[in-house]
């Protein structure tokens, strides 16, 4: 059984830096889980609408949502069913978790 911690292996220490500020933003949200994929996490309220993909040097997130987020940070979009989306965003630094991310966040977790 893979844990979250194996997933940060061998990774760079500013990955696991970068995940826990984004768990503490997400967590004052309200309740949420974490379940530990293969090789991902996926933070879930009612459904999941954060995917959080650990790299060695940075952490890919995909923040689910009913529209496409036009934001220049975003890497990618897949539409993955009529009214869903997966909005692709790379994080490297501590920075990349700023007030409008959050707001982001804050949106997919009320979303579903």
């Amino acid at each position: 059984m893979v844990e979250a911690e194996d997933l940060f292996q061998k990774c760079d220490p500013i990955v696991k830096d970068l995940y826990t500020a984004l768990l503490q933003k997400v967590w004052a949200f309200g309740p949420v889980r974490v379940e530990v994929k293969k090789s991902s996490l996926h933070v879930v309220n009612h459904a999941a609408f954060l995917g959080i993909h650990p790299k060695k040097g940075y952490l890919d997130i995909n923040i689910v949502s009913e529209t496409e987020i036009d934001d220049t940070r975003v890497v990618s979009v897949e539409q993955v069913s009529a009214r869903r989306f997966h909005n692709r965003f790379r994080l490297t630094r501590i920075t990349d978790i700023n007030a409008a991310l959050v707001s982001l966040l804050r949106r997919a977790y009320d979303f579903l």
